[in-house]
């Protein structure tokens, strides 16, 4: 799978903006986080195969993979059964993780971590031609611009 970043336009729009972020039961009393260290010990759910980023990698975190391609949608229902405290959202939206928990009647809340924010990238084929690529880039800094997606999204909640 190959890596692409999307252009700034793109990136800097007010709905890509990828942030780091747990997304928690409503009930929980986790609601902040000021140090990675306060995530030591806690059972957290993500995507089964993939590593932790290394400011993670360290820490006595309790990963509870999730595998398949579902993994998303899976993190909210080990959320519900209380089998994980947080889901991990790698650069996530912050409509995404919101939008897939309240699919399975789980009602949850993002807890954004004290990390850096990275650029937004999406995967593609490596067979994908590069000027699909390239259309695609420009595509979605057109769809992205301004206020009206995030407006629409909003509206959606």
């Amino acid at each position: 799978m190959a890596l692409s970043p999307l252009s700034t336009a793109a990136t800097t729009g007010s709905i890509c903006r990828p942030r780091v972020q747990l997304a928690v039961l409503e009930s929980s009393s986790l609601r902040e986080v000021g140090s990675l260290d306060e995530l030591a010990g806690l059972p957290i759910g993500w995507v089964s195969g993939s590593k932790p980023p290394h400011e993670l990698a360290a820490l006595p975190i309790h990963w509870q993979p999730a595998s398949g391609q579902n993994w998303q949608t899976i993190s909210p229902r080990k959320l519900a059964a209380k089998r994980i405290q947080a889901a991990y959202y790698d650069d996530a939206n912050p409509y995404s993780p919101a939008h897939l928990a309240r699919q399975q009647g789980v009602a949850t809340c993002l807890v954004l971590l004290p990390m850096p924010q990275r650029p937004f990238t999406m995967a593609c084929s490596m067979t994908t031609a590069p000027a699909l690529i390239a259309e695609f880039g420009a595509l979605a800094a057109k769809a992205f611009k301004g206020e009206r997606f995030s407006q629409y999204l909003q509206a959606c909640r």
